[in-house]
């Protein structure tokens, strides 16, 4: 079993993204541990670029700057299924996607509590070089999950 922690832009209250681990081309050698069962921290940065529907501008709702969901790996990698067009014009290319179940949204552990658990403060713009995930250590997430379940219930 391994363990991750992934970058989540925020999301739309209707939004069609799941909450899985989106790759981007060319940073599929990264995820090929992959597995059913690995265990994911995601990490819902506080602001992103907004998305473009039918040419329209669909403000992106501000993030909370920390953990804000742990699930369970579901299915090998796979080839993603979503993508989205930005209003600066451009669009994702994720090329893979590591899909996740059993979602825990309850709780909140925000970037301050994140680095004290984890004893390390990472550069989380460009996290994993730019794929906005890694891999992290069995302690290093347990830590992560018994201080994400004992935060106050959001």
């Amino acid at each position: 079993m391994r363990y991750w922690l992934a970058m989540h832009y925020p999301h739309y209250p209707a939004d069609e993204a799941d909450w899985f681990i989106y790759v981007r081309r060319g940073d599929e050698p990264k995820v090929a541990g992959f597995d059913v069962g690995d265990r994911v921290a995601f990490y819902e940065v506080s602001g992103s670029k907004d998305k473009s529907r039918m040419g329209k501008q669909s403000k992106r709702p501000d993030g909370r700057s920390g953990i804000v969901c742990l699930a369970t790996g579901s299915h090998r990698p796979r080839p993603a299924t979503f993508q989205e067009a930005y209003v600066d014009g451009t669009q994702t290319d994720f090329s893979l996607e590591c899909p996740c179940q059993d979602h825990l949204h309850q709780h909140f552990l925000s970037r301050e509590a994140m680095f004290e658990f984890l004893g390390r403060s990472l550069r989380l713009r460009g996290l994993g070089g730019g794929a906005g995930f890694i891999e992290l250590g069995q302690e290093e997430f347990n830590r992560l999950e018994v201080a994400f379940l004992a935060s106050p219930a959001q």
